[in-house]
């Protein structure tokens, strides 16, 4: 029975191969559609991490080959919206390549905080294609902790 069935004889690349193929030839047929855009095109955005300390919110996005000045940042509604635009470097010429997977064009990602944040006092850096974002919290979003003392019941 396994025999009628033949991509389970193949390897999943070798199934994807002839499918990615095709997808890169007809985005290719289109003037002005390059297939660098595929990733685009899927709705990938930069791979972030969030996370929540006791006095800030941190979020790092991983950006290579972005330059910093192509990076904006904003907050909206309690969401860090993070857009960009990654850059062809030159003008190839696209013959004789076997593969192209790297992405160019513009992105957006939309990060919702978990908390109240202090606008006035974000703080972003930018450092070997990694962007790392620091979001205050808010007085009233920070926990106040206070010690209560235990008296012995004797």
């Amino acid at each position: 029975m396994r025999y009628l069935i033949p991509w389970r004889r193949q390897a999943p690349s070798e199934v994807h191969s002839p499918m990615n193929r095709a997808f890169d030839a007809l985005l290719g047929s289109f003037p002005g559609f390059p297939t660098e855009l595929s990733a685009l095109v899927n709705g990938d955005g930069p791979r972030i991490d969030v996370r929540e300390s006791a006095d800030a919110v941190h979020v790092e996005a991983e950006l290579p080959g972005v330059d910093e000045n192509d990076v904006e940042l904003s907050l909206h509604e309690g969401m860090l919206v993070l857009k960009g635009e990654k850059k062809v470097e030159s003008k190839q010429d696209h013959t004789g390549w076997h593969q192209i997977e790297r992405a160019y064009g513009s992105f957006q990602r939309v990060i919702g905080l978990p908390t109240e944040v202090d606008a006035a006092k974000v703080e972003a850096t930018f450092e070997k294609g990694v962007l790392r974002v620091r979001l205050p919290k808010s007085a009233p979003a920070r926990p106040s902790v206070q010690k209560i003392a235990i008296k012995s019941g004797r």
